[in-house]
């Protein structure tokens, strides 16, 4: 399947990509103070150890190793070398950045100091940067790739992204997701579902 995705891209005059929270990195807890002296107690102390093994648990569920998030951000990178694309994000642990794509083709989280939009996620600026790009995609030959985005806040990836494929009839639609990859009827000719984690996806041999 990447090998498909890529040749799509090949051919688009632009690429739309979504990054959902199946990116996310798994936090270690031993970093956090409450964790080391939790670690310190749970030597002695059966509940300390139990508690320290369920937050633990907690904290890695669902998240990728960073090195492996980096390696397909490095991938993804590749695939739009050269390309007229646009990256919007849900995650903020800053290394779409470090990937080599262009830091004014990225949409990602507002930082403390940002003015936010009205959604109260994403900075004024890069937003409008966004939709100003967003327009140019009409009747454009488009490439959707829409990565581990699930239903966290599908007002601002998932269900645009459906839209843009329904309304632009030279575009194709990669939905990437572990569980949530159904396609809606609407685009279902122009879409392509694929239950895979996007990870795994994009550090598949080719």
């Amino acid at each position: 399947m990447l090998e498909q995705i890529r040749q799509s891209i090949e051919q688009a005059q632009m690429v739309l990509v979504g990054i959902g929270t199946e990116f996310a990195v798994k936090e270690e807890a031993q970093e956090d103070p409450f964790f080391t002296e939790l670690a310190k107690n749970a030597q002695t102390d059966p509940a300390a150890a139990a508690l320290l093994a369920f937050h633990k648990s907690q904290k890695k569920v669902g998240g990728c190793e960073k090195e492996q998030v980096q390696k397909a951000y490095e991938v993804l990178a590749d695939l739009l070398k050269d390309k007229n694309y646009f990256v919007i994000s849900l995650c903020e642990d800053g290394l779409l950045e470090q990937a080599g794509l262009k830091e004014n083709r990225i949409l990602t989280p507002a930082k403390e100091g940002e003015e936010e939009t009205d959604s109260g996620v994403y900075p004024t600026d890069s937003w409008e940067t966004y939709t100003k790009w967003l327009q140019g995609t009409l009747n454009r030959n488009l490439v959707i790739l829409e990565l581990g985005v699930g239903m966290e806040l599908p007002q601002l990836i998932r269900f645009p992204f459906e839209k843009v494929a329904y309304f632009n009839q030279k575009s194709c639609l990669y939905r990437v997701h572990s569980h949530l990859y159904q396609m809606t009827e609407e685009i279902k000719e122009r879409g392509y579902s694929v239950p895979m984690h996007p990870v795994t996806l994009l550090l598949e041999e080719k």
